[in-house]
């Protein structure tokens, strides 16, 4: 999958596109890193490369171009265009995508949709907050340089001569995006439609917003473990991702809008309205509506309207074998693909609205300086033991040591499947190397073949690299396959059954992470209800109740 994403910047210099490309910065200030001496540390590794310009002479170039056009003379110009072409960690895994390919297709994606500009372009593979994606910097500058054929992208004449500005219009940069995705169908990696809106859409803002956030919520937590207190939540979310977890939570336990209102109400406090067939929320001390189009097109009407009702189906369940209830959802039971097979199944527990967690006033630090924040935590904690005891009742869980067995039982399998996708994992990085060596054996196969019968040494020297690769995808042959080569098509449906299986592995970890959440919260409210006063939310061995100071059993 690749992702394509545009700044324009105006004012600067030419030098910072060179700078940010060569040099270490600081992700949340922009600044250059500098060692001890002051000297700027160079990034461990990059692919550079210039586009009508020599790299390292980027700067001159551009502002020979711009003199010469008498363009960009002013600071309220636009100086130069950047994008960023982003690849999904998994097209390394699963297609073999080096840094060397993907700077090879950004490369080409740029000379197709931007002829006759000045580009840098650069690849790193360290990804923005060590996210580890290989990705590209195109920074093009806004004067084009040659005149150019005519494109369908251009909407005047003077969009393909030299001497004029790059015109980015909403219909110029979708051009751009369905260029992008032609090449990556081509060259069979992951991709997304990148002509649709987006699912989840998280600007600039709210990601950095979230990042300062958390630093603080981080600094006031090492705050408080200096004082022996420790805060149970220590998450930052923006009020965007609030409103969005709160529409996930109460979306599929509502009926019809009316509904949706109620619990958005009642449970979160966020009001919504509907104004010309949109809907928009309104969380409480804020005066402004933020619009569900700002969240993404998951949280527009359209879309939760067809939510409505999802987590409304009970499976029906025989009490005398079974002593659990469960709420069927979408995804559907794994069926496993060993000998030894076994079932992982996503099931949600009755009665589970997102119920909060008992707060200790204790070491809750906004309560310990706000009276009345205090009295607010207290009346929440009421509601949350009474949710509790609710979902002790829907679910037929009448003692502490079956609600542990539970959870236990949750652990187990969230274990095996994680020791289960390390295996797929593996036998998909072998498909990989596989596919690799045979496929070099017979691209160049017929290279090969001729350079054997061809008496002029001069074919052997200029085809030196293709039979090269021919001999080392023969030797893996015959060291793995026994002297025969195995079929190409075969391997890849191999390759494609492998990522399937992984991905649907990585579905049923994330549905027993989210049971597991489920029961961490209600076993930590029903410790601070009975006052245990044990360990919570990690058992790593079976968990013995001997040592419990109250009775194991309570009634419900």
């Amino acid at each position: 999958m690749a992702i394509v994403k545009h700044l324009a910047s105006k004012g600067g210099s030419y030098q910072d596109p060179l700078n940010y490309v060569l040099y270490k910065h600081n992700e949340r200030s922009n600044e250059i890193i500098l060692d001890a001496r002051g000297n700027p540390i160079p990034r461990e590794y990059y692919l550079l490369d210039g586009i009508n310009c020599e790299p390292f002479l980027f700067s001159v170039e551009c502002r020979e171009v711009n003199n010469s056009f008498h363009k960009n003379q002013t600071q309220n110009e636009i100086l130069y265009h950047h994008f960023i072409v982003s690849f999904d960690p998994k097209d390394a895994a699963d297609y073999d995508l080096t840094p060397e390919r993907a700077h090879d297709i950004a490369k080409e994606w740029a000379e197709k949709c931007m002829p006759g500009f000045q580009i840098l372009a650069c690849t790193h593979i360290d990804g923005h907050n060590e996210s580890g994606n290989i990705h590209t910097h195109l920074y093009v500058n806004s004067v084009r340089k040659h005149d150019t054929e005519e494109n369908a992208y251009g909407e005047r004449p003077i969009d393909h001569k030299a001497g004029y500005k790059l015109h980015m219009t909403k219909g110029y940069l979708e051009y751009m995006k369905g260029e992008l995705m032609q090449i990556c169908e081509r060259e069979n990696l992951h991709q997304v439609d990148l002509l649709e809106k987006s699912y989840h859409h998280v600007t600039d803002r709210e990601y950095y917003a979230q990042k300062r956030g958390q630093e603080k919520m981080d600094a006031m937590v090492a705050e408080m473990k200096d004082d022996s207190l420790t805060l149970i939540d220590s998450e930052f979310h923006t009020e965007k991702e609030i409103i969005r977890q709160a529409i996930d939570d109460v979306i599929g336990i509502s009926k019809d809008f009316e509904d949706f209102y109620h619990w958005m109400q009642q449970e979160f406090g966020i009001t919504v309205k509907e104004s010309r067939g949109r809907w928009s929320y309104l969380p409480e001390g804020r005066e402004k509506y933020i619009t569900g189009r700002s969240l993404g097109t998951a949280y527009e009407k359209e879309s939760l309207e067809q939510r409505y009702g999802e987590n409304q189906m009970i499976m029906p369940i025989d009490w005398e074998k079974k002593r659990y209830e469960f709420v069927d959802t979408a995804i559907p039971p794994l069926a496993r693909y060993e000998e030894d097979c076994y079932m992982i199944f996503h099931m949600d527990f009755v009665g589970y609205t997102k119920t909060q967690l008992v707060v200790d006033i204790q070491t809750c630090a906004k309560a310990l300086e706000s009276s009345a924040y205090a009295h607010k935590v207290e009346l929440s904690n009421l509601k949350a033991m009474a949710d509790t005891i609710l979902f002790l009742q829907n679910n037929r869980i009448e003692s502490v040591s079956s609600l542990d067995s539970l959870y236990q039982l949750v652990i187990n399998k969230e274990n095996s499947a994680t020791t289960e996708l390390k295996e797929v994992k593996e036998k998909l990085k072998l498909s990989n190397e596989q596919i690799h060596y045979v496929g070099q054996y017979y691209v160049n196969k017929d290279v090969y073949e001729r350079a054997s019968t061809n008496k002029d040494s001069s074919f052997s020297d200029a085809h030196n690299a293709q039979i090269m690769k021919f001999q080392d995808g023969l030797a893996y042959i015959e060291k793995n396959f026994d002297y025969t080569p195995p079929n190409l098509s075969v391997l890849k449906e191999n390759r494609e059954r492998l990522i399937d299986q992984r991905n649907e592995l990585q579905k049923a970890l994330k549905a027993l992470s989210y049971q597991k959440k489920c029961l961490g919260v209600m076993i930590h409210n029903v410790d601070e209800i009975l006052g245990l006063g044990r360990e919570l939310h990690v058992f790593e061995e079976p968990i013995s109740h001997k040592s419990h100071d109250r009775a194991d059993d309570f009634c419900l």
